[in-house]
């Protein structure tokens, strides 16, 4: 099936706000690199992950041609094309695949194109595939100083002359897999014919890579000299995020903002100066090379799900989909608690307004409440706030998911109160709840004359979302507040729901 593209020539020194060439293309692949000549700015090749299109725009027209590999006069190969580049300086092209295959292209004459309307007086034929390497190249740069540079899936960079025979190799990067990589403008510091050139002493511009566990190193070519693994490394000049955002939490006094990844690596933040303060990575200690099967792998990793700070921002409380919570110490982001009270994901996790308490609920309809505890260590005598917890019950207080919880002061005295899809509200007596009685729900007289810990809100609405009205000086009744599927806000005198 034909696959609509265009392809856009711009003159991007210029303000124009329309290019200067523009054709629609209908081809069965979808090309996703385009790289010019550097030797004749006429010149583009497009690739494909199956084929490799070449261009040329002399007369203000844009003609092309398909380049033809054959498995049968060159041999197998695997994988899908990554990139194609012009080698400067000669009439050759190189393109890599994701097996680790390279494809020579060189210039033959007098080839007549079945592709394009035009004849081109020179074509670009395949004339030889090699396996360059054991693992996939990500992306390839011809370097200012006439070396061919290959990233690679082993987190490799390796530098080859034209010919491509092995210059150099950065292999104790040690950063994962490479996904880009660029060079800076240097002059070389060595004299004609002493370095910086294939075949005599090696060096390049230095140069970035970037990785797809989010990481940006910085490498100078001298690394390639140096004898210690650990000095080969380059210099980690940025650390982003590898996988999607699961939960955010703001500090409630400082900059600072707590960011969580679906691979459990947590980020605080500082967005005043936007800068990276501490990090942590749950799953650290499961290295790539021990011999594990996946039911094993699958149980032990960690994967959050939402967190949140105590009041005074001195305690981070994280959420795993295996329904572990731990409490962190935020400045360190050390273990204080962790809690194994569930088998069920942890969805939310809420603080009381003094911090005395935590309740998060998981997606087993369960509400789990914590309480702060006197701590007797170190940091008792220290007259530091206490960061232990106290796993008080767990409680299934509904038939549905619980869609939110929500704290607040009930005139002086915190109240918790849930809401689920089951179109009930229950609230919770925190004071009544301990380790021996478990959590205890408020029971209100309702319309049928009897006591229920549970209360219906709506008969047709499903509530989607929870949250505490805040009280002004001007309110004489405590309240909250349930967003449902219909569009609409409800507000719930807390006493009689």
């Amino acid at each position: 099936q034909a696959i609509e593209q265009e392809i856009s020539v711009w003159s991007w020194t210029t303000d124009d706000s329309e290019p200067l060439l523009r054709q629609k293309l209908s081809f069965s692949d979808y090309y996703h690199v385009v790289k010019f000549n550097p030797s004749s700015k006429n010149q583009l090749v497009t690739t494909g992950a199956k084929s490799i299109s070449y261009w040329n725009w002399d007369d203000l027209r844009l003609e092309h041609y398909i380049g033809v590999v054959s498995k049968t006069d060159l041999g197998n190969f695997s994988g899908r094309f990554v990139s194609t580049i012009f080698l400067p300086s000669t009439e050759n092209c190189i393109t890599a695949t994701s097996d680790g295959y390279v494809v020579v292209w060189e210039n033959k004459n007098d080839v007549p194109s079945k592709k394009s309307s035009n004849t081109f007086s020179t074509m670009k034929i395949a004339t030889k595939v090699l396996r360059l390497v054991e693992c996939g190249i990500t992306s390839l740069i011809a370097t200012s100083n006439d070396y061919l540079a290959i990233a690679c899936d082993d987190g490799a960079v390796r530098f080859y002359d034209y010919f491509l025979r092995l210059e150099a190799w950065f292999e104790d990067l040690s950063v994962g897999s490479i996904t880009s990589l660029t060079f800076s403008v240097q002059q070389c510091p060595f004299a004609p014919g002493e370095g910086g050139a294939p075949g005599l002493k090696f060096w390049v511009p230095d140069f970035l890579v970037g990785t797809a566990d989010a990481f940006v190193v910085g490498v100078e070519s001298s690394l390639f000299e140096e004898v210690r693994k650990e000095d080969r490394r380059g210099t980690l000049l940025m650390q982003g995020m590898a996988e999607e955002v699961a939960a955010v939490a703001c500090h409630p006094s400082l900059p600072l903002v707590a960011v969580t990844c679906s691979n459990s690596i947590l980020h605080i933040w500082n967005y005043d100066i936007k800068l990276l303060m501490i990090l942590r990575e749950f799953n650290g200690a499961m290295k790539s090379d021990e011999k594990r099967s996946s039911h094993t792998r699958s149980r032990t990793m960690l994967k959050s799900k939402c967190l949140s700070f105590d009041s005074t921002g001195s305690a981070l409380v994280i959420g795993f989909a295996s329904g572990v919570v731990k409490v962190l110490r935020t400045e360190s982001l050390e273990d204080v608690s962790t809690f194994s009270s569930t088998t069920d994901a942890i969805l939310d996790i809420k603080f009381s307004p003094s911090g005395m308490y935590f309740a998060c609920f998981d997606s087993g309809h369960h509400v789990l409440i914590f309480k702060r505890v006197q701590d007797e260590g170190v940091n008792a005598r220290k007259g530091e706030d206490s960061l232990m917890f106290q796993f008080i019950g767990r409680a299934a207080s509904h038939k549905a998911p619980i869609v939110g919880i929500a704290y607040g002061m009930k005139d002086i005295i915190e109240t918790l109160v849930s809401v689920s899809e089951d179109k009930h509200c229950v609230e919770y007596d925190l004071k009544a709840c301990s380790i021996s009685a478990g959590v205890v729900a408020v029971k209100t007289v309702c319309s049928d004359g009897n006591p229920h810990a549970s209360h219906r809100l709506d008969i047709f609405a499903k509530p989607t979302a929870l949250m505490w009205y805040p009280r002004t000086d001007f309110d004489v009744e405590d309240r909250f507040l349930v967003a449902n599927d219909e569009f609409k806000l409800k507000e719930y005198n807390i006493d009689s729901k």
